[in-house]
């Protein structure tokens, strides 16, 4: 039987190999949580079991100090940080001052090996003003799990730029240096006899573009730093 687990409106598969480690969660439910939520898609062949894990307004941790899963959840991430353990990383594409009830979070659920949440939090929760998070790409560099992403509107408070977060500490560095624009998602290029980085670009009146970001090579993430002159970025040496 073949099995379809959904965070939201997202799946993921449960199988992935990658070094191990985890960042610490908010909240910690007395009972590992799975939504009741009925899925939003339907099964279209025999033997297909969907399984929803999380849905928007899903509280976990109770309504006082707990912790509870926002809306619109676009990108996805995620590692595996030991065996029966899965660290979920997933956009919230929000705008606070276009009626939503806070601006873009990021937030991270830590899932056991029956997709039932044992742990979840945010680590970007709103109060940054960030705008309209939207693709996003978990990937391994320097043996670290980051998980890129851009803001989806050039005019935004933060004006149109993109963040990595360290998914082993929770750390969040800004990366200007990728550009003010519309990010559709902001994805490493590995393998090249460059290190890059390809943003793409989602207009919403004119027509969409695609950039790049081209470096030397990929560096030890854990100790880059990240400057708004463009010396540094998580994953590349100085670049152009």
């Amino acid at each position: 039987m073949r099995k379809v687990l959904l965070a939201g409106l997202t799946a993921f598969a449960m199988v992935l190999s990658i070094p191990t480690g985890v960042i610490a969660t908010t909240v910690t439910p007395r009972t590992p949580f799975q939504t009741s939520t009925r899925p939003y898609i339907v099964a279209l062949q025999p033997g297909v079991e969907i399984t929803p894990i999380i849905s928007t307004g899903d509280l976990i941790g109770g309504s006082l100090g707990g912790f509870q899963y926002s809306a619109d959840p676009d990108g996805i991430g995620f590692y595996q940080s030991s065996p029966h353990r899965l660290e979920v990383f997933t956009n919230h594409e929000l705008s606070y001052r276009y009626g939503d009830p806070a601006w873009s979070r990021v937030s991270h659920l830590t899932l056991n090996g029956a997709a039932k949440v044992v742990g979840a939090g945010y680590v970007v929760d709103g109060t940054e003003r960030y705008e309209y998070f939207c693709s996003s790409t978990m990937d391994m560099i320097g043996g670290v799990p980051w998980y890129f992403t851009g803001e989806e509107w050039f005019a935004s408070p933060r004006g149109g730029t993109s963040i990595a977060i360290n998914a082993l500490t929770g750390h969040v560095i800004e990366t200007p240096q990728f550009g003010s624009l519309n990010h559709e998602n902001v994805v490493p290029m590995k393998n090249m006899s460059k290190a890059a980085m390809f943003l793409s670009e989602d207009s919403f009146r004119l027509r969409s573009q695609a950039y790049s970001y081209f470096a030397d090579g990929f560096s030890d993430v854990s100790s880059t730093r990240c400057s708004t002159s463009g010396a540094s970025m998580p994953g590349l040496t100085p670049g152009e």
